[in-house]
């Protein structure tokens, strides 16, 4: 039964299908909220967990502020049914053998990359080009067409977090196991240029550098350490220094400085209530003209200085109780999220469970795996041997 929970949600976790009238991850969560139901019953008592503690306060509290002030009702569902991904994630998966963890983990990939390649070929074949007089009038803006009609999520920069979170958490899996997924991380590479984001690309390759220099950095000593740290510090000021050159005159770069600068004027004029509680998720557009298009400012926003503080308390739990490893899909989740405002990121969420899991078990548990994935390898090789020799 617990199996079962488990690839549901882990492998449908990202499946936000917008093309169709009910998205496939609401029937995977009423499932698996339905079989757990029935799992507990039989078992007679709920398991004892500081974050799922945690995740339920969070729930109660964004209930009360958010009918407090007024929040979207489908984007409130949005948020904590990706908050009640994590709890069941940690739920059916914390006892679970780690050989069938890897198993329900690569379906995940499997079935996650089959349909980015389907969203990707959709969207490609099906550009948008009357969105925007402007756009259609200028050569520069024309990608945008191929950007806008994606089966999955609200457009194709949404689609790419959700690549590169992938990314990341699968160069976690290899770092873990062993196994290197060169193939499956080129494919991935390939998705995100094709989702034309280019908050995503930049977020992939600019965290891909870190994750590749803190592997070195690890092996050096304490001198080489501090000397690679300060070439990094200057190598990363004159990388800001030329994207702040290049995209000086984009539009879509200008507008995350004139967000920023909507949020100072809102809080001069803002209420206690709104200051403290947000103004309700989805509602910022009430109050910018446009979206927030910046995940900490739409939290901030839209649940307010405690709904922020809220949730910084429950993500730095997550991240004391994973050993800090679930910095390897936070960080650039982030980075990305400095250009857009999504909430529905169940995917996160499992990553972060899973993440929490792993890292709480014996690394012997991953060796066994890496172990068997060689013996696999072998045996393969051999009977391919044996087929050719016949």
């Amino acid at each position: 039964m617990r199996y079962l929970v488990a690839n549901i949600i882990i492998v449908f976790s990202g499946f936000y299908i917008t093309k169709l009238a009910l998205s496939p991850i609401y029937f995977a969560f009423c499932a698996a909220i339905f079989i757990s139901v029935f799992i507990f019953i039989l078992i007679g008592k709920f398991p004892k967990n500081s974050i799922i503690s945690l995740s339920f306060a969070y729930i109660i509290y964004l209930f009360i502020s958010q009918a407090l002030v007024g929040g979207e009702f489908n984007v409130i569902l949005n948020v904590i049914i990706s908050i009640l991904y994590l709890i069941l994630t940690i739920i059916v998966c914390y006892c679970m053998d780690v050989s069938k963890m890897y198993i329900i983990i690569s379906r995940f990939f499997i079935c996650s990359i089959l349909l980015l390649m389907v969203e990707a070929f959709w969207r490609i074949t099906h550009p948008v080009f009357n969105y925007s007089e402007k756009a259609m009038n200028n050569e520069d803006l024309k990608f945008y067409a191929y950007k806008f009609n994606s089966i999955m999520y609200q457009d194709s920069n949404f689609v790419g977090i959700f690549i590169v979170t992938m990314f990341f958490f699968l160069l976690y899996i290899d770092h873990k196991t062993g196994k290197r997924s060169f193939k499956t991380l080129f494919l991935l590479l390939v998705l995100c240029f094709l989702t034309a984001s280019r908050a995503s690309i930049v977020a992939l390759l600019v965290f891909w550098v870190i994750f590749r220099f803190n592997l070195i950095i690890r092996s050096m000593r304490k001198g080489q350490r501090i000397y690679m740290y300060l070439v990094s510090i200057n190598i990363l000021a004159l990388a800001a220094l030329l994207v702040f050159t290049l995209f000086a005159k984009d539009g879509s770069f200008v507008s995350k400085f004139y967000i920023i600068e909507k949020t100072f004027d809102f809080y001069k004029n803002a209420s206690v209530t709104n200051i403290l509680f947000g103004v309700g998720f989805g509602n910022t557009v009430q109050y910018f003209g446009i979206g927030a298009h910046n995940f900490i400012i739409a939290f901030l926003i839209e649940s307010g200085v405690v709904g922020l503080l809220f949730l910084s308390i429950f993500w730095i739990q997550i991240l004391r109780k994973s050993s800090f490893e679930a910095l390897v899909v936070m960080v650039p989740f982030l980075i990305n999220g400095m250009s857009l405002a999504g909430h529905a990121v169940s995917y996160l969420y499992v990553m972060y469970g899973l993440i929490y899991i792993i890292s709480s078990r014996p690394q012997n548990g991953f060796v066994l795996i890496s172990k068997f994935l060689r013996q696999r390898r072998i045996s393969k090789n051999l009977s391919v041997k044996s087929v050719s020799n016949f």
